[in-house]
């Protein structure tokens, strides 16, 4: 890194140039040229002359300059002056992810996919360049004030097929690898750091996806950030629900058809008290199903998991229980009141019907919301 900057020599800006953060290795300058905001990234004093910071400094750059993608810090120039090496890079007006989650965590689920699938395309695109980013943590992500888009900066520990891993990143959102072993740095390094920040926006929602992703295990840790993207998006398994709710229903013995068939008017034309009897059994019935499926609400987490698996299994158990109960309640009443016998057998499969399709469409209602 010789030699002045042609384009934007650090003597020649339009204005003053004013420091706005300071790191741990470097600190940035925002000055102003063409009409236009640009950041100047510099050492700090006391490394200027260590030559294991300025190779990472151009290193940066060398990595940045090639790079092109929306979501990521664009690199202008480089250049060198009487303070030292420096980077020009893209001036960009927004706010830290870190700052934003103080205020907004945790987000919703549709912001947390919306700005966790950003994330993840622009380090999936550094991986199809053969970057690691090696320190993804909110500060180093920002929103911009306009569009509320991602913009991935600082690839200053960033590592290349002819670079070796450097660890300087912070405990919290680094892979455990890296600071046991950085010069076998991989791109999974980058998918725990991921799984971090997806903990961070909203981890209650997402815990399986943050448990793969943060693995100490590399064998048991996903392999990409796409992998991460579709585990993330709404399966739209609300469908899926109802198509296997519909198939349990139809899959039940065929004295479900035969039973749910119209009263009939010689079935009608009962004495009156019947009307009080059937009422009563309906009401009691009621209560003893409704109990029965109770334990589907309690399936929300694993929805929220998208443990189709898990939800289905709880509501044929549900199912079973409440048909057994009923059958019971059927046989109880109808030694009580042998005439009004099938009336109640007649009542329990309409009944079951009812309140299992009522409890499948509030949860479909449930994932269409979450």
């Amino acid at each position: 890194m010789t030699g002045n900057s042609e384009f934007f020599p650090a003597e020649s800006s339009d204005n003053t140039e004013l420091l706005i953060s300071t790191g741990a290795t470097c600190e940035i300058t925002r000055f102003r040229k063409w009409d236009k905001w640009f950041l100047r990234k510099r050492l700090r004093e006391e490394l200027r002359s260590n030559p294991f910071y300025v190779a990472a400094l151009e290193k940066e750059f060398d990595l940045g300059i090639h790079c092109d993608h929306p979501g990521l810090v664009r690199y202008f120039d480089k250049g060198h002056d009487e303070k030292g090496p420096y980077l020009v890079e893209e001036y960009i007006d927004g706010e830290s992810l870190s700052s934003y989650l103080e205020q907004n965590a945790p987000l919703s689920r549709k912001e947390t996919v919306r700005i966790f699938n950003e994330l993840a395309s622009v380090v999936s695109y550094l991986h199809s360049q053969g970057i690691i980013h090696c320190d993804l943590k909110p500060d180093n992500i920002l929103l911009t004030r306009q569009g509320n888009r991602i913009k991935l900066i600082d690839l200053g520990f960033s590592c290349q097929y002819s670079y070796s891993g450097i660890w300087g990143g912070s405990t919290q959102w680094t892979a455990p690898e890296l600071k046991t072993e950085p010069n076998t740095a991989t791109f999974q390094a980058d998918i725990y750091s991921l799984g971090r920040i997806l903990e961070a926006l909203n981890g209650k929602q997402n815990r399986k996806i943050v448990s793969k992703a943060t693995a100490t295990s590399l064998k048991e840790r996903y392999k990409t950030p796409e992998e991460m993207i579709r585990a993330l998006q709404p399966q739209r398994w609300w469908r899926q629900l109802l198509v296997i709710a519909g198939v349990i229903l139809l899959s039940l013995p065929g004295w479900f058809v035969k039973n749910t068939h119209p009263t009939t008017a010689s079935e009608v034309a009962t004495p009156k008290d019947t009307i009080t009897v059937q009422g009563l059994f309906q009401n009691s019935l009621d209560e003893a199903i409704s109990a029965a499926f109770e334990p589907l609400y309690s399936s929300y987490d694993s929805l929220s998991a998208g443990n189709i698996a898990n939800v289905m299994n709880i509501a044929q158990e549900c199912l079973g229980n409440a048909m057994t109960q009923s059958s019971q309640m059927a046989e109880d009443w109808g030694s009580k009141y042998p005439e009004y016998q099938k009336d109640f057998s007649q009542l329990i499969m309409p009944t079951i019907n009812h309140h299992y399709g009522q409890y499948m469409f509030d949860l479909s209602l449930f994932s269409l919301n979450h």
